[in-house]
């Protein structure tokens, strides 16, 4: 499903970029860090308490079920939670 894929797949990319050996120099690693930590605040203020518990637990790869267990809410809580977030996410610029 859709739904209980984690929200790895940009981390991943942008991570694979930055790690691959003798792609860039200290300035381009110094630039990445700061454009990852502007990017980790923007997701911060746009997401509410409940979206970023979800997203960090997305981010480990659980499941719907398993969030929803974890944080004591129905599924249905948990999948319309990541449905709002993953739009504000896709907002972010």
């Amino acid at each position: 499903k859709v739904q209980n894929r984690p929200l790895t797949g940009a981390l991943e990319e942008s991570e694979e970029e930055f790690s691959a050996p003798g792609s860039q120099g200290p300035e381009r690693i110094l630039m990445g860090k700061e454009e990852l930590r502007e990017l980790m605040e923007k997701v911060d203020r746009s997401l509410s308490p409940l979206e970023r518990r979800i997203f960090g637990l997305s981010l480990q790869e659980k499941k719907i079920p398993e969030i929803a267990s974890l944080l004591g809410k129905d599924a249905k809580s948990v999948e319309n939670a990541l449905y709002r977030l993953r739009k504000k996410l896709s907002r972010l610029d």
